[in-house]
């Protein structure tokens, strides 16, 4: 069985480490801040203590557009200790998303366990193990794919896709006699329709080689299904709860060669919604496909 592990990074980089040290310094600077404030309104009344959960309650009324009750109306003091809370959880979690960013673009080439193939996409074009532009071309700062086998940066192929896309192309590696092909797909109204990733997929089953494409495919599978693709050729994840912070799942596999067994799920189970982009520094999950 083909263990692999893609990732969609989101401005994977060398210097992932750096930026996670400035979100530090930034916290504590922060933090520091917050302190200063309390010692200067020192003896101001304030309605209540506030605390983390607290704070997301508020955070989530105010995306809810709702009118606080009179009884949670705050002083001036109050108010002013919300916002800062605020402020200071904001760069936690971003301390805490950049460090865990820069641990995982460094140990996942070559810490899963049992597991030869990693892929990276949007990567940027100045990393050192930056393959081939998502894009077709290359300029600074562009985002890009990157390939691991055995920890060792491989470059990419792709076919000629006659009628496919002309940018965003799908590149591929070959193992045990399939094409395993790794795929960034467009986002927009026709990708969110399934329609781009569904033209692919007919697209490649007319070269009559058994193949996988996986990746980030800007496109839920019941989107595909939508599309004409029979559930036998989709490898879904196996956790519900979405790939994205969003809740969607756009992080997965299709096939025109099903076998039983094959399976796609989450690097971390349990981790979903806004809790992805603090465990991964990215938007979306660090997926495991196993054919």
């Amino acid at each position: 069985m083909v263990k692999i592990v893609f990732w969609n990074t989101e401005g994977g980089t060398e210097a992932a480490p750096i930026k996670a040290k400035r979100s530090k310094r930034r916290y504590k600077a922060v933090r520091r801040s917050n302190q200063l404030s309390i010692e200067r309104h020192a003896g101001e009344s304030s309605d209540r203590r506030f605390t983390r959960s607290l704070t997301k309650r508020s955070r989530k009324r105010k995306a809810d557009d709702m009118e606080p009750s009179p009884e949670e109306r705050l002083s001036k003091a109050s108010s002013r200790e919300l916002k800062n809370l605020r402020t200071e959880l904001w760069a936690e979690q971003k301390r805490i998303a950049m460090r865990n960013k820069a641990i995982l673009l460094e140990t996942l080439p070559y810490g899963v366990r049992k597991c030869d193939h990693v892929f990276f996409c949007e990567v940027v074009s100045n990393h050192l193990h930056a393959q081939s532009s998502i894009d077709g071309q290359i300029t600074p700062m562009l985002k890009c794919y990157s390939y691991y086998n055995n920890g060792t940066s491989t470059p990419l192929s792709n076919d000629d896709l006659t009628g496919g896309p002309k940018t965003r192309i799908p590149k591929y590696v070959m193992i045990d006699g399939t094409k395993f092909y790794f795929w960034h797909a467009p986002s927009g109204d026709g990708a969110k329709k399934g329609k781009v990733v569904a033209n692919v997929f007919r697209i490649l089953c007319d070269f009559n080689e058994p193949f996988v494409l996986f990746g980030d495919l800007n496109a839920d599978p019941e989107q595909l299904v939508q599309q004409g693709l029979d559930w036998d050729n989709i490898i879904p994840p196996e956790y519900k709860g979405g790939t994205r912070i969003s809740g969607r799942t756009l992080d997965y596999a299709i096939t025109n060669a099903p076998r039983e067994g094959a399976i796609c799920r989450r690097l971390f189970p349990f981790t979903v919604g806004f809790d992805i982009k603090i465990r991964t520094g990215s938007d979306h999950m660090p997926m495991v496909l196993e054919y």
